[in-house]
């Protein structure tokens, strides 16, 4: 049979310095691959209207960095204070690895 469980789980590495009323924070995450809806979700990034697409894009990183080893929530607070330079950045590093690691054997 089987065993799902038995996949070895692959992580995604990342280092932010984040800021908030209590002055600079730095963040060191194991982000986890996505999952389907997840990636649904990612995609539809692409697709939203220029109005949406900036808040469409916050909630993409939050959530790609919510999903962690950790189980650390990522505050708005957080994603908020990113500039969109660093925003595309995550989102676009995040989905190379998915690519490279989707194209590996198990």
């Amino acid at each position: 049979m089987f065993d799902v469980s038995q996949i070895a789980k692959r992580y995604f590495d990342i280092r932010l310095t984040v800021e908030d009323d209590e002055g600079m924070h730095k963040l060191e995450l194991q982000l986890e691959p996505p999952t389907v809806k997840q990636l649904g979700k990612l995609t539809a990034v692409a697709k939203a209207s220029e109005e949406d697409a900036v808040a469409e894009l916050k909630e993409a990183v939050r959530s790609i960095l919510s999903k962690n080893k950790a189980g650390y929530i990522v505050p708005n607070e957080y994603v908020d204070n990113l500039d969109i330079d660093q925003l595309t950045g995550i989102l676009m590093a995040y989905m190379a690895w998915v690519g490279k690691e989707k194209q590996k054997k198990n």
